[in-house]
């Protein structure tokens, strides 16, 4: 290829970039790794369909313009349609294509043009003397050859091809299916032993969406598992015919041999793996003869066996890792050990040490999680991490430990501090433990403190107890400001009250309730709706300023959706500031309905796109948007109030009974009916001037302007 042709992205390029790009952008690596991963991954996706390449090709300094190029497009910042603003767009809008494009691409990344769809078979069937048998093609040269697993249900099993072929093609599916949902070791089809297989396979059969799909194919998964296995105990591991189990063969190829197929797989087109098939011994051959001047004399099964023997099995495919790479990997893992670290998460040593093993095509931290699986195999092994305890230990725990080794002297720690001395730990990981363990207690954005460390006394803590006391008998609550803190805040300057108040309630949380700041006995505490609701049942009137203040002696914070939900199950709201005993109120519901009939013409209106009451009858109040509300709360027989959140803004609306659509579809109708442009401004602006929505905030605002445009179409 010519350093100065340019050669332009296709759709699996494009999709695996934008990947890349959105694993930086949601911090899952950084971007000098997901560029580096990148272009190797698209390098090898253009060696598989043996393409000649030369550096510059998806070199890392491209990747990394392709990358801000993507993030502009992806931002917003490059409006003329390309091939990015098009994946962009499939990505945001029909998540089930985009993982169907990255899927193939990987796959080609893998297997170059083969999809999931390909059955990875070498054998073809021939009738002689009336008898099927299979044969190999190697070098143009026809050997008898075992059966393979289509070969075996059609000569053993008697199946119909067609039936042979469906359950043929279902192990191939199964067996990339564990690897991208990292099942097991990955491997169905080409595990390396019986019990591995048998091991994997109850993983897989435990998994829900393999359960969802195989229910889907009325079970021919579980079916063609059943073959596969009684085939691989019954036939192939007893045929020696690349056997599970990976026994050498009683001639070994000599020293020289193995040099020089170990040459040969150090050349860039086997640096990712080599794979047993075929079309990839036809490679290998055409490689080693090129590298050394001879052609290999060993048959196929030997010739692999001899490349098992020296490589490493990962996916599927075998890896040429060096003595040397596999020291260095173990005498790390063994000197995390000697400094005492509990836990170790195989993502964070993978990209601490990247560099390294790139140069090594360990390609992934899960084949880096079987290469030390394989080297250390006593060390307790799971999904994510291993440790080192020979007992199962939960992972917060561990984290707590590890947490706690680091910390030092010091009353507090930042978070980036803590998070730079555990570089093995994930962020999120190290931020869930610090939240979710009683030793840790939020002194402020960024800053924990050790509960351990804050001084305090015995005698402290009896006297702060013997107060908390006092006022419960007198107030039935006490709050953590009017406690006797002064002398434990001059004793512990640098913590916060809010880290004070933490700590104070963690020592005596087995007699106590929390609430913000009010402390209840055991069992007492009392919710916001709870105690509003005892309080408008037994008044005659109140105003809202005065369940703000209840609701904040009970617990310490006002939570305006409890005191508007509980305030109108109680009472009638006649405005914005009063509440009134219902037998204050005359509604005259038949009258009223007629009334709500004439305004609204449809199933349902926005509160705020009522703006008359000239028709409704008096019912010992002037009529406002808050007394129509409460009436279509409780007292209406054909329309009720429906709000996404309870509100003292008349944001809701008020829908007919027999109308059974959710809110947000609601939503989504009353926007296709106007004649606005489907764009979220101008969507945000009608529905909160109509009362639909209180604040121009909304998570599901692409997928309402999608149903609303949906809406239109369908209606002309």
């Amino acid at each position: 290829m010519s350093n100065s042709k340019r050669v332009f992205f296709d759709k699996y390029e494009t999709v695996i970039l934008l990947d890349f790009y959105l694993k930086t952008l949601n911090k899952e690596m950084s971007r000098h790794i997901a560029v580096k991963r990148c272009s190797r991954l698209l390098r090898n996706m253009s060696k598989n369909k043996d393409k000649d390449i030369d550096d510059s090709f998806r070199s890392e300094s491209g990747i990394a313009y392709q990358m801000s190029c993507m993030d502009a497009v992806y931002q917003g910042k490059k409006a003329k349609p390309t091939l990015f603003s098009d994946m962009v767009y499939v990505y945001r809008n029909d998540s089930q294509k985009f993982e169907k494009l990255l899927k193939e691409a990987k796959l080609m990344s893998e297997n170059g043009n083969e999809t999931k769809e390909n059955v990875i078979s070498t054998f073809s069937l021939s009738k002689e003397e009336g008898t099927n048998i299979f044969k190999k093609v190697d070098n143009g040269i026809v050997q008898t050859a075992n059966l393979d697993f289509y070969g075996w249900l059609i000569e053993c099993q008697k199946l119909a091809v067609p039936t042979a072929r469906s359950y043929s093609s279902a192990i191939n599916t199964l067996d990339m299916f564990c690897r991208e949902n990292h099942i097991g070791t990955g491997q169905v089809k080409y595990a390396s032993s019986e019990s591995e297989l048998q091991e994997n396979v109850r993983l897989l059969l435990s998994n829900v969406e393999f359960q969802s799909n195989n229910a889907s194919q009325h079970n021919r998964l579980t079916a063609a598992l059943k073959k596969y296995t009684d085939y691989v105990v019954t036939y192939r591991d007893k045929n020696d015919n690349e056997a599970l189990h990976s026994e050498q063969n009683d001639t070994s190829p000599d020293p020289e041999e193995i040099s020089r197929i170990r040459i040969t797989l150090k050349e860039p087109r086997f640096e990712f793996g080599f794979r047993n098939d075929s079309l990839e011994i036809s490679r290998f051959r055409e490689s080693y003869y090129a590298v050394n001047g001879i052609s290999c004399t060993l048959n196929d099964t030997d010739l692999v066996q001899a490349i098992k023997s020296i490589g490493f099995i990962f996916d599927g495919k075998i890896y040429l890792i060096s003595d040397e790479e596999k020291r260095q990997i173990k005498e790390t893992v063994e000197e995390s050990k000697r400094q005492g670290i509990n836990i170790i998460y195989y993502s964070s040593l993978y990209d601490i040490n990247f560099d390294e093993y790139d140069a090594e095509k360990i390609i992934s931290a899960d084949m880096l999680k079987a290469v030390i699986r394989n080297l250390l195999p006593t060390y307790h092994y799971r999904n994510h991490y291993f440790t080192f305890t020979e007992k199962r230990v939960n992972e917060l725990d561990l984290i707590h430990d590890d947490i706690l080794r680091v910390w030092g002297s010091s009353l507090l720690q930042t978070f980036d501090d803590l998070s730079n001395k555990l570089p093995l730990i994930p962020y999120d990981k190290i931020k869930m433990a610090l939240s979710q363990n009683a030793d840790f207690v939020w002194n402020s954005p960024g800053t924990y403190v050790c509960r351990n460390r804050i001084l305090i006394t015995q005698d402290e803590l009896a006297e702060i107890v013997e107060s908390v006391e006092d006022e419960i008998r007198a107030n039935g609550r006490a709050l953590l400001d009017s406690l006797p803190l002064k002398t434990l805040r001059a004793e512990n300057s640098q913590v916060s009250d809010t880290a004070i108040y933490t700590a104070v309630y963690k020592l005596i949380d087995d007699k106590y309730d929390r609430n913000d700041k009010v402390l209840t006995r055991k069992g007492e505490r009392k919710d916001i709706y709870t105690v509003v609701i005892e309080y408008c049942s037994n008044t005659d009137k109140c105003t809202y300023k005065r369940l703000e203040a209840l609701a904040k002696q009970v617990s310490g914070v006002i939570k305006q959706p409890d005191i508007v939900e509980a305030a109108n199950n109680a009472m009638v709201r006649v405005d914005k500031d009063n509440f009134v005993a219902d037998k204050f109120v005359d509604f005259d519901v038949i009258e009223i309905d007629k009334a709500l009939d004439q305004t609204i013409k449809k199933d349902f209106i926005g509160l705020k796109e009522i703006t008359t009451f000239v028709n409704f009858p008096f019912c010992g109040y002037g009529w406002n948007l808050y007394l129509l509300e409460s009436y279509c709360r409780r007292f209406s027989q054909r329309y009720m109030y429906e709000t996404r959140r309870a509100n003292s803004s008349n944001s809701g609306a008020i829908v007919r009974k027999n109308c059974f659509l959710s809110y947000h579809d609601i939503m989504a109708h009353a926007v296709a009916r106007t004649k606005i442009k489907l764009q979220a401004d101008d969507v945000f602006d009608y529905l909160t001037e109509a009362g639909y929505m209180e604040r121009k905030r909304y998570s599901d605002i692409d997928s309402l302007i999608s149903e609303a445009i949906e809406l239109r179409n369908r209606e002309g």
